[in-house]
């Protein structure tokens, strides 16, 4: 799972089957903020039924980046 973070855009997969979580900002302490240049996937997976309940799993995965990386941005 990624760290608590603002500022990621989050991207879903062209048949809406997989989100991305794109880079994004998270404050360290209250006077150093670090960027993010890492991809998150979440994917849902197996269904669970339980009790007339559906329940969902969820996968989430960090993405190794090929090519080009973008330069990592911040407004502050």
């Amino acid at each position: 799972m990624p760290t608590p973070r603002s500022a990621a855009p989050i991207v879903p997969s062209p048949d809406g089957s997989t989100l991305f979580i794109i880079g994004g900002y998270s404050k360290e302490n209250d006077d150093k903020g670090v960027p993010h240049g890492d991809v998150f996937s979440l994917t849902q997976g197996k269904q669970i039924h339980s009790l007339n309940f559906l329940f969902h799993n969820y996968v989430c995965l960090q993405m190794e980046q090929l090519g080009n990386r973008v330069k990592l941005k911040s407004a502050v």
